[in-house]
């Protein structure tokens, strides 16, 4: 993060003390806490700490309006904040213990991370719907879901030698693309040292730190590709997705760049990051790119109003299954209800599918 570099094992220390506070607290497995900071190293160990201590953190975007914190805070009836110093009187009127994070990662205390009895099944993050649609809701993001869509991946690689860059928002479902890969396989995270990721800063950045792997929106990765292509030279990897695709732009970017692996992902914040992808071949000429095959653990079925699976070619709504699928809407149990499905395909107890809306069909490959 600009100048400033952290080790594994510094890391690891911040986040303890961190961790043995919020204990001190009252925090445990399911306890929801709030995280309102900057992208910064100590960001990156208040989350971890929140998760060492059997918690699940809420991001708190400071840049977001204050009406917005303040639903959010509300819904989520978090019992602590962990805010950095300056970023507390953003807040609206809440009734949460604020704990300012600068001071407690450097400062002397337990090093050893804290016994907490935590299951797959707890919760490791609460993230608000943009509510574009509505109210914001809340998905619960329990532990299962995060490994599946990195361990053992195919599409991309994630492993020591990979750096990602960490450019979108602490309050949207991409920061576990660009942070957790990368630190649960021994690789590196560029925290990118700005609140905003302008095309010129993240070619810098991608630049300077040596970058491999980039997650980008469909429409951020149109702007690069057609304002600072240069961007993406020397990267290994790009990630797009969050929209349709633009096919001539998938076109100019892997002309440009021969070596470049561009995948196409899908996923929504309910299945955590990715269901489905597919990199995309050099040279290809369809009219639309595909989001591919399920990926890691997750599953995909496409079904039709009697949730009977519909034949190849025939459009079907999208259900993703599997440990991916979140818990639910917090405090939203008939919104629950009608998303988060009984799985009639699998035969584990309890097992649900999510109901994405979304149209699909499977093609003959």
């Amino acid at each position: 993060h600009g100048a400033e570099r952290v080790s594994y094992a510094e890391l690891d220390r911040r986040s303890n003390r961190i961790a043995h506070e919020l204990v001190r607290r009252g925090v445990g497995p399911d306890v929801r806490v709030g995280v309102c900071a900057e992208r910064s190293p100590e960001m990156v160990a208040a989350l971890l700490g929140i998760l060492k201590a059997g918690g699940a953190y809420v991001p708190l975007d400071p840049r977001y309006p204050a009406d917005r914190l303040a639903y959010m805070l509300r819904d989520a009836g978090v019992p602590v904040i962990l805010a950095q110093a300056g970023l507390a009187g953003v807040l609206p009127d809440h009734a949460a213990q604020v704990v300012v994070l600068d001071g407690i990662g450097a400062s002397d205390g337990d090093d050893r991370a804290p016994l907490v009895p935590v299951t797959p099944k707890h919760l490791a993050y609460v993230i608000y719907t943009s509510g574009s649609t509505g109210l914001p809701k809340g998905t619960e993001v329990p532990h299962r879901a995060i490994p599946g869509f990195f361990r053992g991946a195919d599409y991309v690689r994630f492993d020591a030698d990979q750096t990602l860059l960490q450019h979108s928002s602490v309050s949207w479902d991409a920061l576990t693309l660009e942070l957790w890969p990368a630190l649960l396989t021994g690789g590196r995270v560029v925290l990118l040292p700005a609140r905003t990721s302008e095309p010129a800063l993240l070619a810098e950045q991608v630049r300077e730190h040596g970058v491999t792997t980039l997650w980008l929106t469909s429409a951020y990765f149109n702007l690069i590709v057609d304002t600072t292509p240069e961007a993406l030279a020397g990267v290994a990897q790009v990630m797009i997705g969050g929209e349709s695709v633009s096919v001539p732009h998938v076109r100019r970017a892997l002309e440009l760049f021969p070596e470049l692996r561009l995948v196409n992902g899908y996923g929504p914040s309910e299945c955590n990051v990715f269901a489905a992808c597919w990199a995309i071949p050099h040279g290809f000429d369809g009219a639309a790119v595909p989001v591919g095959r399920p990926v890691g653990d997750r599953r995909v079925y496409l079904v039709d109003r009697a949730f009977s699976p519909v034949p190849v070619g025939v459009p079907g709504e999208l259900l993703v299954g599997g440990p991916s699928v979140a818990r639910g809407y917090l405090g939203r149990p008939e919104l629950t209800a009608e998303k988060f499905v009984p799985d009639p395909f699998s035969g584990e107890p309890g097992a649900r599918l999510y109901r994405s809306g979304d149209l699909a069909r499977w093609r003959a490959d």
